[in-house]
């Protein structure tokens, strides 16, 4: 039987003057007619099962093998020039300097775009085009994109692609903390990336005094009444911590401040105070709003004072909580992508 790739490029070549059923020589009988016909269908069937991807890989991921559907028939390919243009699935992913051999005809090194092919060009199930380079005695391999295995793509028109979304979380919301510190993260500025807060309903009493002049606040003023720990998913980021506290004084001529302090520095590094005297058994908001940049585990604390010796009530206007403790203090940490 005649394959394809072994007839002539001309209709006197010698294999079309074969004998039949391989050729159709001048002066055939013809009752020898349909022998060859049938013959040419055949080899145009195998021809067609080269290139459809009906063949699949053999051997190993280092040194494949594929039996065309010449061979299949009984007439395997005599040589490699002789090979078509194939197409096989892949049944593993390669190894580096994989080889292949077809129908028997000897191991060739596996190239794309001139180099050999690295670990897993082709992966497990991938349908590749391939053909045999007689300048270079190897086969060359095209993967399922249309694009020489090895080689990166390199499209002019616009593609499309689609992702789906996998956000990181964490067994232990210690804190109610939430942010993507177990994920690596490249986005542009002004991104959230994280969070952290804190809620206390509970009424608390601090008589610490506050100093009111021209200096920062000292961690040892006033009382603490808020804490929150947080680590940053990124190192430079921006912070923005958010405080709304509520306070009772029972000293009618004293004015409020609240300071927040980080990692127990000695300064504060933002202050907020009530603007006006605080009248007794009047509870007063205090809201405050601050950026700072971050830098390793982080932890913030809110203290606040009064002016003058006494008593300053948290969450409360007599010392005792009020509306079941749903007149919450509340802290926050929020982080920002800055680049």
């Amino acid at each position: 039987m005649s394959n394809v790739g072994e007839y002539g490029i001309t209709a006197g070549a010698a294999q079309q003057n074969a004998a039949s059923p391989d050729g159709s020589p001048e002066g055939q009988s013809p009752g020898s007619l349909n022998n060859s016909h049938r013959e040419y269908m055949a080899a145009v069937r195998r021809w067609y099962g080269d290139q459809n991807g009906e063949l699949s890989c053999g051997g190993t991921s280092a040194a494949y093998t594929v039996t065309s559907r010449e061979s299949d028939a009984g007439s395997a390919l005599e040589s490699y020039t002789g090979m078509p243009f194939m197409v096989a699935r892949c049944t593993a992913s390669n190894e580096a300097s994989a080889t292949m051999n077809v129908d028997g005809l000897g191991a060739k090194l596996m190239v794309g775009n001139g180099q050999p092919l690295q670990s897993h060009d082709l992966t497990a199930g991938q349908m590749f085009f391939f053909c045999f380079n007689p300048s270079e005695d190897n086969i060359e391999v095209f993967n399922n994109k249309g694009v020489k295995a090895s080689e990166p793509n390199t499209w002019t028109e616009p593609q499309t692609f689609s992702a789906t979304a996998s956000f990181v979380t964490r067994a232990d919301f210690n804190s109610a903390t939430v942010n993507m510190s177990d994920a690596v993260v490249n986005l542009p500025d002004g991104y959230q990336v994280g969070f952290a807060y804190m809620q206390d309903g509970s009424a608390i009493t601090g008589s610490t005094v506050k100093i009111f002049d021209n200096t920062s606040p000292e961690i040892t003023e006033g009382h603490e009444f808020m804490q929150l720990a947080y680590t940053p998913v990124k190192d430079g980021n921006l912070l923005k911590v958010d405080v709304v506290a509520h306070f009772d004084s029972k000293v009618t001529t004293s004015r409020v401040g609240g300071a927040l302090h980080e990692n127990s520095g000695t300064s504060a590094f933002a202050v907020a105070y009530c603007a006006r005297e605080v009248a007794a058994n009047r509870v007063t908001q205090m809201v405050m709003s601050s950026i700072i940049t971050a830098s390793g585990a982080m932890t913030f604390q809110f203290r606040a004072g009064m002016s003058v010796a006494g008593d300053l009530v948290f969450n409360s206007d007599d010392k005792a909580a009020v509306f079941n403790g749903l007149l919450a203090s509340t802290m926050k940490v929020t982080e920002i992508v800055k680049n």
